[in-house]
């Protein structure tokens, strides 16, 4: 079933972007053709197909994972633009009227 350009103005809003009525119109017709392009693969018989957890063979070896010493807490907290109570202070991100 085809996006409309309502679900489409909906998901922008969702996305907080701001589109003109021409943009809109772009991007139903674009998702609507990738959702065409999905339901064509959707119809490929894959039942001869094993599952696999990677595409290829993995290249290289690994790194021995091995202790050492770390960065002293209060020279990392020194360089940091801003720190409280020994961790990074960052902006809260999910209150909207947060600044």
């Amino acid at each position: 079933m085809p996006l409309t350009i309502d679900e489409v103005e909906h998901i922008a809003r969702l996305a907080r972007l701001a589109l003109s009525q021409e943009e809109l119109a772009q991007q139903c017709v674009h998702l609507n053709g990738l959702f065409a392009r999905l339901d064509e693969l959707r119809e490929i018989d894959l039942t001869l197909v094993e599952p696999t957890a990677q595409g290829g063979e993995q290249a290289g070896e690994l790194r021995a994972d091995l202790f050492g010493p770390s960065l002293q807490l209060e020279a990392v907290l020194a360089a940091a633009p801003e720190a409280a109570g020994g961790y990074f202070a960052v902006p809260a991100i999910l209150d909207p009227d947060a600044e």
